[in-house]
């Protein structure tokens, strides 16, 4: 029979299956705000152009669809960047058409 008595509180607690190792003042905050996860800018870019690429390689349409894997957020994220790159890219034909 194993002994708890020299054990912290907090190791009882990561035994039975809680996590509180290294659980400060930030993680509080995100969990009682419901936030799990953080997309970086970085993240969305490259996922954005991963995207694209394999969009235009298949030379079809392409449906990216997320399906409850999440909140929303990333797909938010994806459309907001995609929109940009769509209006850089209208931009800079528009402004070619306008140079001949």
């Amino acid at each position: 029979q194993a002994k708890t008595c020299n054990l912290s509180l907090q190791d009882i607690m990561e035994v039975a299956g809680g996590q509180v190792k290294n659980r400060g003042p930030f993680h509080v905050l995100c969990e009682e705000a419901n936030i799990y996860e953080f997309w970086t800018r970085d993240y969305v870019q490259k996922l954005v152009k991963y995207l694209l690429d394999q969009s235009q390689s298949d030379h079809r349409d392409t449906l990216i669809l997320e399906i409850g894997a999440g909140d929303g957020l990333l797909t938010h994220f994806l459309k907001e960047y995609m929109a940009k790159i769509e209006q850089n890219t209208s931009s800079q034909s528009f402004n070619k058409r306008q140079r001949k």
